[in-house]
């Protein structure tokens, strides 16, 4: 959960380029007040949420759904929309709730990027039968152990998800 949040802060906001508002943001922002802070400091960044971290919603899917791990999935159906890219990140590949994302993100259509251990798992095959819609970044580490993700490779990861912005 740490990468996840860790990763979409970085994008809401410029990461790797800048990011200007456009004019009609700077025009509806000169209305308001604080407007010269706001125009003189803020940027456009990209939709990113970090799909389970909404205790709400876990709670909410608990109560109405019978099986387990379907809060993640019930928030990506609901909020995905087409161009929208899915970053799972599960260190065994194993990770049920991961698994399932992906599952939807290929049904919607969407992008799916699995970060995983050396084997994969389940995880990292989602989308084998789209591979066009699926990259498996896998790591060194087998099964269970500790992902190690440096920095070149969270810049990696960040570029990649900034560079198809729209």
């Amino acid at each position: 959960m740490a990468d996840a949040l860790h990763i979409s802060g970085e994008l809401l906001k410029p990461y790797l380029q800048p990011r200007p508002l456009a004019n009609h943001e700077r025009r509806r922002l000169h209305r308001e007040p604080d407007s010269d802070l706001l125009t003189a400091h803020m940027q456009g960044g990209l939709r990113a949420i970090v799909l389970g971290a909404n205790p709400s919603l876990a709670s909410a899917a608990d109560n109405d759904f019978v099986a387990p791990h379907m809060g993640p999935a019930q928030q990506l159906h609901a909020l995905a929309r087409p161009g929208d890219v899915l970053l799972g990140i599960s260190t065994s590949g194993e990770a049920r709730n991961v698994s399932l994302l992906a599952s939807v993100a290929q049904a919607k259509g969407l992008t799916v990027i699995a970060l995983t251990g050396r084997d994969g798992g389940l995880s990292g095959k989602a989308g084998a039968h789209r591979p066009s819609r699926s990259i498996a970044a896998r790591g060194p580490c087998p099964g269970r152990a500790y992902l190690p993700v440096p920095l070149p490779v969270r810049d990696a990861r960040g570029g990649l998800l900034e560079g198809g912005q729209r």
